[in-house]
């Protein structure tokens, strides 16, 4: 099987990603995607398949891949977090 997304987190990155795994203010649903991407991390090893992680995340096979792809397509989980947990970004307008 071809795999089309790679995720290889550098050990900074994963100290960022435990942190806000076990932050006392992390919302469910980011705890959840940072334990999809500790769990597909190419740099610890043979990973599980892409259903298996989604049944350890306890989420679907789509955030799975959704989360993923997003890591991906926006160069790290840095800039995914602050997309996701930055209440004081400015508004686009439409």
């Amino acid at each position: 099987m071809n795999k089309k997304y790679e995720i290889r987190l550098q050990n900074e990155e994963r100290e960022q990603i435990e942190q806000h795994l076990h932050g006392k203010s992390t919302s469910k649903s980011l705890r959840c995607r940072c334990l999809v991407l500790l769990l597909a991390d190419e740099n610890q090893g043979a990973i599980p398949i892409q259903s298996e992680i989604a049944r350890r995340a306890s989420v679907s096979e789509a955030t799975e891949y959704n989360t993923r792809s997003g890591i991906t397509a926006h160069a790290g989980f840095m800039r995914l977090c602050v997309t996701v947990n930055a209440p004081n970004l400015p508004v686009l307008p439409k």
